[in-house]
């Protein structure tokens, strides 16, 4: 007779049923007793492990403070430094920062100082834009007795204005604008300080540029970014700045120094500038600036709206018009029925719905431009812009197809004439349309220079007499009178 396996048995009848043990309670006990040691001895381990890593972290943070508290302890004064400064770079010191770095012995004065002549010439030397400013930079380097001048090729602040002297007994309170344009920086929170200066090119011309530098003193070289502005595109140029958490910094710092003007802006050490909001500032806002300022904010949206849907040198092609509810300011240089032509100041050319009360950009031209189009005339068929595109061909823009072409002129084949100089031709400008300021309608023909146009579209000839029949234009930002 064969024995059923026990494990097999049918219960008996009244006895208690124990539910299945797991498979790690189904193991021999030595075997368990075995695997919790293990599992028990890897955990206390790891723990221990991780202990001692999150001590250790712990530990090096405690030291880099230590390092740091006892660098700022052997930081000179700041009128110590500004002194210093006067004895080796000279009268033109404005402003001075000491400095020590994690790791390294030496004494730190950044120094910006003012410069009668400015190295370079922005408009003939494209490397003069890490030199813009009205004050360079110098580091001086020492042991808090004898320093070492190095000249960097970083500027602050704009370049057309010499800052006065300061009171050297109270170098802190010498110019409240200071740290918006430079200061000393730890962006990467690695004990060694960067220099940054902050300028930027000033006056009427039609482009203007923002420099940031950041100057690593430890590595001897700059990041930099360098915002160019005309007036109609903001175009960003990044050098030596590969890191993608740098170029955030340096594009915060410039969106800073964009932003709305405070008082009393101190620049903390990861480089975030905070400043009180000027409430005097809003308060002495007048409503002709409020008008003015939202104005500018409307024509900007106009012409952003425009480059979106063109391109910023479109110039000939399918043209398309965004349209904004709202009125420009000022007067328009010409009506046509219900639509309100403006020749923005130094701007594109809108079109005024006066019914709907909506607008577009209607042109705009290169941002480069100093003043805005020149000539405008308002013909039967065309809109024709005192602007010469393509190879010496005169913009004009269809009224019914809204595209813009570039008119073939004959007496142009050989070159625009120059309006200064008998027998020159006008030279391109770099510019995607160049302005014509010596175009205009006489006896109901284009003329430039006072000489008679024959105009060629892709339709054909134009007859000129039929074209502007009953014109209307603008010279400047003016109404033109025929």
């Amino acid at each position: 007779m064969t024995e059923t396996p026990t494990s097999e048995k049918p219960e008996e009848a009244g006895a208690s049923v124990k539910p299945r043990s797991s498979g790690l309670m189904a193991l021999p006990g030595e075997i368990v007793a075995a695997f919790r040691k293990d599992v028990v001895g890897w955990v206390s381990k790891s723990l221990l492990a991780a202990l001692v890593a999150a001590g250790g972290l712990y530990g090096a943070k405690m030291l880099d403070l230590a390092k740091e508290a006892r660098n700022q302890r052997l930081n000179i004064s700041n009128t110590v430094a500004f002194e210093q400064a006067r004895r080796d770079v000279g009268a033109g010191a404005v402003w001075a920062v000491p400095f020590r770095n994690r790791g390294d012995s030496s004494q730190y004065i950044a120094v910006w100082a003012s410069e009668e002549q400015a190295p370079c010439e922005p408009e003939t030397d494209l490397k003069c834009l890490r030199m813009l400013g009205s004050l360079r930079l110098n580091l001086l380097v020492g042991d808090g007795q004898f320093y070492e001048v190095k000249p960097i090729a970083a500027s602050a602040y704009g370049n057309l204005f010499m800052q006065p002297a300061v009171d050297s007994a109270a170098p802190d309170k010498a110019w409240p604008e200071n740290q918006v344009y430079f200061g000393v920086t730890d962006w990467d929170h690695d004990g060694r300080r960067e220099v940054l200066s902050i300028a930027n090119t000033l006056g009427t011309s039609a482009t203007h540029f923002v420099a940031i530098n950041l100057y690593d003193v430890a590595a001897g070289k700059s990041a930099l970014l360098v915002v160019t502005h005309s007036r109609s595109t903001v175009s960003r140029k990044f050098d030596n700045a590969d890191d993608p958490a740098l170029r955030s910094w340096l594009n915060a710092r410039y969106e800073e120094w964009l932003g709305p003007e405070g008082r009393d802006c101190v620049r903390a050490l990861d480089g975030v500038l905070g400043c009180t909001p000027s409430a005097s500032a809003a308060k002495d806002t007048s409503p002709e600036d409020a008008a003015l300022e939202a104005n500018y904010q409307f024509e900007t949206a106009l012409v952003d709206d425009w480059n979106k849907v063109n391109g910023f040198n479109f110039t000939t092609g399918q043209l398309r018009l965004t349209v904004r509810q709202g009125a420009p300011a000022g007067q328009p240089c010409m009506r046509d029925g219900n639509l309100a032509w403006y020749n923005q100041f130094k701007g594109p050319l809108l079109v005024h719905d006066v019914v709907k009360g909506k607008t577009a950009a209607f042109y705009v031209q290169d941002g480069d431009h100093h003043r805005e189009i020149r000539r405008i005339f308002l013909g039967k068929r065309y809109v024709w812009l005192g602007l010469a595109v393509g190879r010496n061909e005169l913009l004009a823009i269809d009224r019914v197809t809204m595209k813009a072409e570039g008119v073939h002129v004959e007496e142009w084949s050989n070159g625009i004439p120059s309006p200064y100089e008998t027998g020159a031709v006008l030279a391109p400008e770099g510019t995607k349309d160049m302005q014509l300021s010596e175009l205009d309608l006489t006896d109901g023909r284009l003329t430039y220079n006072g000489q008679p146009l024959t105009l060629m579209t892709e339709a054909g000839l134009v007859d000129q007499s039929l074209e502007f029949a009953s014109p209307k234009g603008c010279r400047e930002t003016d109404p033109a009178t025929f």
